[in-house]
């Protein structure tokens, strides 16, 4: 396969077209339109430009060879010809029929508009007539125009770029342009490397500052709300980083408009995404921010953490909460998505979070909460400081707040019901619950789980286990006698159940169920059944 030199600088197309021939023009051109999904190749290129790039390489083809200065080069004028010539045929071959015009136009459209929302509090700018503004030049030239100050300046200055130019939709629609790009302008089968593959934003901010000096670029940064913006991965949020703390001076950037509600919200989430994934590169503890209270947890994170400190910011949970609520499923997995890398790194304070907002207690709060609560018990050190806040949480209503706690332990025990270790857990988790927690546990309808608890807590004198059983009999009646007597016999098989369950134990256990077998026949059975059992163990030589 034909070999194409490097892009950049962009002259080099022409001259590999003037030289080459007609056959490297044609490739060119049709590897261009391929990117593009207009013109079918026999074989994928190896390794493909996004599409923006290659859409404005099509512009730049078509304005060469129409609108150039008279001193061009006569070996660059020879490439342009041939590659419009190349773009002619190629086009001339695509079914259903269009033409260069309309290619032009539909890319314009879909890369290179810098239209936003014409909001009458935002600064007023005319849409772009031809892809030839600052988003379309940077995108064409690649990344290597901004690898100094002077290169970029020179950029601009040649495409005819003015401090006039330079308005708020204009730069949003370049940063956007920029994020669209995969940072390395390689054609279909170029091999050579470029001489920069990364866009330097801090060039890209001090350029146009410098240039027109009263850019807002607040509200550049409100312009970025538009379809097609993305923070796809690392670089480009290194890029979008650069940008806007060159931008603000090192200050804080106007974070309330990356938290208001956004029309394109998969760019917003995606932007707090790679925020959250990548704190080394943005943290948004570094900029103005409300504090998620965290006074009451009993082991205190270390403070230069950041993938920490992004989740100390109220805003960030309370921002994907109302996106998440605004989604549909399964568009809003992203933000659960997000949630995770939280869950993953500090899932006491994400929860803590979650109870510090303001109602109401929307489905889509309701269905994380019950993934970090029992998150929180089977493995976070600060499990018993997190649960009392939420345990007494003024914002939520009380009841349900409860609920979530009581339904988590419960369904912690039944994962492995015969898990000493797990419901000594719940015990000293329930006890600590102020006020009342362990009482609350024990009216929980699972007879197997509130009378194993029981059987513990005795042991630690939270309860007298005789007078429980007997209230419970009260309450209950015969389904709690069964119970008892099934629980006995589930227990007395078992190795682990002499350290569980000791003389004295069984002994209060065997007093209840011989003063209650007689309540029912059903009781009756049951309790002459369980004799036998344990008269069959203890021949076999089993205590």
């Amino acid at each position: 396969m034909f070999r194409v030199p490097p892009l950049l600088p962009s002259q080099r197309l022409l001259v590999v077209s003037s030289r080459s021939g007609a056959s490297a023009a044609d490739h060119i051109v049709s590897c261009l339109l391929s990117i593009l999904d207009y013109f079918p190749l026999p074989s994928a290129p190896r390794e493909s430009i996004d599409p923006s790039t290659a859409a404005g390489l099509i512009h730049l083809i078509v304005k060469f060879s129409t609108d150039r200065p008279s001193d061009t080069d006569p070996i660059l004028v020879k490439g342009g010809e041939r590659l419009l010539i190349a773009l002619e045929s190629c086009v001339s071959q695509i079914k259903p029929v269009c033409t260069i015009d309309e290619i032009i136009e539909n890319t314009s459209q879909k890369f290179f508009s810098e239209s936003s929302d014409p909001s009458p509090r935002m600064e007023s700018s005319s849409r772009s007539e031809t892809p030839t503004g600052i988003g379309s030049l940077l995108v064409t030239a690649g990344p290597s125009s901004t690898q100094n100050e002077q290169s970029l300046v020179t950029l601009l200055s040649q495409g005819g770029i003015t401090a006039a130019a330079i308005s708020v939709n204009a730069v949003a629609g370049a940063i956007v342009a920029i994020l669209n790009t995969r940072g390395t302008p390689i054609l279909a089968s170029f091999d050579r490397p470029v001489e920069s593959r990364v866009w330097d934003g801090r060039v890209l901010a001090k350029v146009l500052t410098d240039m027109s000096p009263s850019l807002n670029w607040s509200e550049v940064f409100l312009h970025l709300d538009t379809p097609s913006f993305t923070v796809k991965d690392r670089a480009a949020l290194v890029f979008i980083t650069n940008t806007f703390n060159t931008a603000f001076c090192g200050k804080s950037w106007p974070m309330q408009l990356l938290y208001r509600e956004w029309k394109n919200m998969a760019g917003q989430v995606g932007w707090l995404q790679q925020i959250v994934e990548n704190a080394d590169v943005c943290c948004l503890a570094d900029h103005t921010h409300k504090p998620v209270n965290t006074h009451t947890l009993k082991v205190q994170y270390d403070d230069p953490n950041k993938e920490v400190a992004n989740w100390k910011c109220l805003e960030l949970t309370d921002t994907l909460l109302k996106v998440s609520d605004s989604m549909r499923p399964p568009e809003n997995q992203r933000v659960t998505k997000v949630f995770h890398t939280g869950l993953a790194v500090c899932p006491d304070i994400v929860l803590l979070a979650f109870l510090q907002l303001p109602g109401p207690l929307t489905d889509s709060r309701i269905g994380l909460m019950n993934v970090f609560v029992p998150h929180l018990i089977a493995t976070h050190y600060n499990v018993v400081p997190v649960l009392n806040v939420m345990w007494n949480c003024s914002n939520l209503s009380t009841r349900l707040m409860h609920g979530f706690i009581i339904r988590s332990l419960s369904n912690y025990y039944l994962k492995n019901p015969d898990d000493q270790a797990k419901l000594t857990k719940i015990l000293d988790i329930a006890h600590e619950l102020k006020p009342s927690g362990l009482s609350e546990l024990f009216e929980l309808g699972n007879f197997n789980f509130t009378i194993d608890l029981a059987c513990l807590a005795s042991k630690r004198d939270y309860l007298k286990l005789e007078k429980w059983l007997e209230d419970q009999e009260k309450d209950h009646g015969e389904p709690f006698v069964m119970a008892v007597m099934h629980h006995t016999r589930r227990r007395l098989p078992s190795s682990a159940a002499s350290a569980y369950m000791n003389q004295e134990m069984f002994a209060t256990l065997n007093s209840f169920m011989q003063k209650h077998q007689n309540e029912t026949s059903a009781t009756r059975l049951e309790y002459n059944q369980l004799m036998n059992h344990m008269t069959r163990l203890q021949c076999t030589g089993v205590d």
